[in-house]
């Protein structure tokens, strides 16, 4: 439902923290089972003016915040601005990213000067910090208690499906994995879906699945008639 009225839908894949969702929808006890299941970590990016930082390369990294014991706020990622000539004023932006969880802005703030200032430059500007939900954890009960299972088995109930961090690793690689597999399981079922026209799913029409396109390089692709001899 949205202010220009109902929209309805086959499908729906659904990407974002289950927490997050409005609880008037109803999704049923295991999204709400998984939604308290995972502890989620903070990513903090902020864009900033510094002085006197690198300016010869793109991107840095740090290993420092992965250490056990290591505290919230240390830098983590570093990218710079790669085209300060297209302002009028030539300065040095750079976008930073820390793991922030237990920490209010200020206190980010005042940790990514210390650490911008632990490499030898100024924090100058700040012209935005943006908190992301990052990198949930399961909670060890809630495994015990079948969570995985039950995050298998909520997959297209309903013809809804759930993607995003919660249900793959927080990296590249295994978001696409696991997205490409998803994938292979929704398709079969858009081609089976019944028409909201009936008063029973039982006795409602069911759409044929669509043809794929012929290959205009195959042989058996071209009306006989129009052949070469």
């Amino acid at each position: 439902h949205t202010p220009t009225g109902a929209t309805a839908f086959d499908h729906v894949i659904i990407t974002t923290a289950l927490d997050e969702i409005d609880k008037g929808h109803n999704l049923g006890a295991d999204v709400d089972f998984v939604a308290q299941a995972c502890r989620w970590n903070t990513y903090v990016t902020t864009l900033c003016e510094v002085d006197g930082w690198f300016d010869g390369h793109r991107v840095e990294a740090y290993t420092d915040p992965l250490t056990h014991d290591a505290p919230a706020g240390l830098l983590l990622s570093v990218r710079r601005d790669p085209a300060p000539a297209r302002r009028e004023a030539p300065k040095h932006i750079y976008l930073t990213g820390q793991y922030g969880h237990g920490l209010d802005a200020a206190q980010l703030k005042s940790a990514l000067a210390a650490e911008i200032a632990s490499r030898g430059a100024r924090l100058g500007a700040v012209y935005c910090q943006k908190r992301w939900k990052y990198f949930p954890r399961y909670d060890a009960d809630a495994i015990r208690d079948g969570l995985l299972a039950r995050m298998e088995e909520m997959q297209g109930r309903d013809n809804i499906w759930f993607s995003g961090a919660t249900f793959s690793h927080e990296a590249v690689g295994s978001i696409v994995a696991f997205n490409s597999e998803l994938a292979a399981r929704i398709l079969p079922r858009l081609y089976d879906v019944p028409v909201r026209s009936g008063p029973s799913p039982s006795e409602e029409p069911r759409r044929e699945p669509v043809p794929a396109p012929a290959d205009p390089s195959r042989e058996d692709a071209v009306p006989a008639a129009d052949r070469p001899a």
